[in-house]
């Protein structure tokens, strides 16, 4: 494989593993799911678990997934994935949801006082806005707005003298600034003459 920096593609992706736990963890970047990615030089971006197993076992075939066992989406360890089917993959996603919530915590252990499906644990942790650990966006003032507008959106004040009314279909009428309106020609024809 290539090298970057004097270092094979092998040594890069190696460098970014922490084997020191009972995972292998991934500790560079990720995508929005939680999984490893890993530029592999001429391959491109691929997942880390899925470069990791065939460099240590071999080619995934195209009809099998990698499901990971452990359900650490960072692990790279061979011995905690096992490659299943899309449906086996899918079936065995939706029963370990229904056991923990997306932080680890058990379901059964932690039902909030409703009965949901909400993680206890996860409302005490974070008890503004269900985990995400930030206030709640304070409300906009609600502002009265003038009907109909008495000046444009650049500030120039709607008078019969600097007013274009135009007749829509249905009897809708439109007005437009004309100083605005001069504004937008001008520019208009120069960008004309420029691209000439």
């Amino acid at each position: 494989m290539g090298k970057s920096n004097g270092m094979s593609v092998e040594d890069r992706f190696w460098e970014k593993v922490d084997a020191n736990g009972v995972c292998w963890e991934w500790t560079a970047s990720t995508d929005s799911s939680g999984y490893g990615t890993f530029n592999a030089g001429d391959r491109g971006t691929v997942s880390a678990h899925r470069f990791a197993w065939e460099l240590l076992i071999g080619p995934i075939p195209g009809h099998l997934e990698y499901d990971h066992r452990c359900m650490n989406t960072r692990c790279l360890l061979p011995d905690h994935a096992e490659l299943v089917t899309h449906l086996e993959n899918v079936r065995r996603a939706r029963a370990h949801d229904r056991v923990y919530c997306k932080y680890g915590h058990r379901r059964d252990e932690n039902r909030v006082a409703s009965g949901g499906r909400g993680c206890h644990s996860c409302t005490r942790k974070h008890p503004i806005g269900w985990g995400k650990g930030r206030p709640a966006k304070p409300k906009r003032e609600r502002v009265e707005r003038v009907w109909p507008p008495t000046h444009c959106k650049h500030g120039h004040e709607f008078t019969a003298e600097n007013t274009y009314v135009q007749q829509k279909p249905g009897g809708r009428t439109s007005r437009q600034c004309k100083r605005c309106k001069a504004f937008n020609q001008r520019r208009y024809v120069a960008r004309l003459s420029e691209a000439a």
